[in-house]
């Protein structure tokens, strides 16, 4: 389950860099369009005509690179679902993946797990310590000695050790081995604690920056873009100030999905240790 959701979260991701590239590809068409009709007129060079239209080559070149990255991802997300055709989420947006306010806890299958490891020594130690005891045995036998058939019989045996000190080594020995599993047990449970531990810090660090992208970076961005935009088609701008605005624009962007796709594979990679 874990890596279909890692194979989903990354296929959403792949899926908003397309749509991003795809936007800003056909914002950089219409620039290149507004910037032929100005260098037509004489209002740009030559050269801010060339640098508009590598701004447009490189929009077309990014978008087209996403477009294989999601094709890559599409794969990845089948072969997760053992699917031989292609998968697509009925949910196509990418949104951070809701965590429980109150603090988690170790599932039970990783507590089961370390106590049945310690609880198997346990045993063992007490099975040694039943052998200096007698042992009591009854058996039923059903044989066939010509010419006679079905002749049956009850066997009733008793044995005791008459020498304790070999039976006294291995109950040491297993008395040492149920005490050092416990001790592991105890330690990698306080290990598994403290990846957990990190793992929730990480994910408050990350959801602290998509707080900041949400309430403030994107739409700085996209006022960013557009005032840059309004500016530039009323010969108010310069070229370059132009294509640092656009860059600067969809660099906040594509860091916001960057930081949204690491937010849910941490969350993934801490569902792990509670469920």
């Amino acid at each position: 389950r874990a890596e279909v959701k890692r194979a989903w979260t990354d296929y959403l991701a792949a899926l908003e860099v397309c749509r991003l590239y795809r936007g800003q590809d056909r914002v950089a068409e219409q620039l290149l369009h507004i910037s032929q009709l100005r260098y037509e007129q004489g209002d740009i060079n030559k050269l801010e005509y060339s640098m508009m239209v590598t701004l447009s080559t490189e929009q077309h070149t990014l978008f087209v690179q996403s477009q294989e990255d999601l094709a890559i991802a599409s794969h990845r997300l089948a072969w997760a679902c053992r699917s031989d055709e292609s998968v697509v989420p009925v949910d196509t947006v990418l949104l951070p993946f809701v965590m429980p306010s109150n603090s988690v806890h170790l599932s039970p299958s990783y507590v089961g797990i370390l106590s049945g490891e310690s609880k198997e020594k346990s045993d063992l130690l007490k099975l040694e310590k039943s052998k200096f005891f007698p042992e009591f045995s009854v058996g039923y036998t059903r044989q066939k000695i010509a010419p006679l058939c079905n002749l049956q019989a009850w066997t009733v045996g008793m044995s005791f050790p008459l020498v304790f000190f070999p039976q006294k080594s291995r109950v040491k020995q297993a008395r040492i081995e149920a005490q050092m599993a416990s001790v592991e047990a105890e330690d990698r449970r306080q290990q598994l604690s403290r990846e957990m531990e990190q793992l929730q810090m990480k994910l408050q660090r990350q959801a602290n920056s998509l707080k900041y992208y949400t309430d403030a970076a994107l739409k700085e961005a996209d006022e960013l873009q557009r005032n840059a935009i309004l500016l530039y088609e009323a010969s108010e701008t310069s070229m370059t100030d132009l294509v640092q605005s656009l860059h600067t624009s969809i660099n906040i962007h594509k860091q916001y999905i960057e930081a949204l796709q690491q937010y849910n594979l941490t969350a993934i990679e801490l569902e792990l240790y509670t469920k």
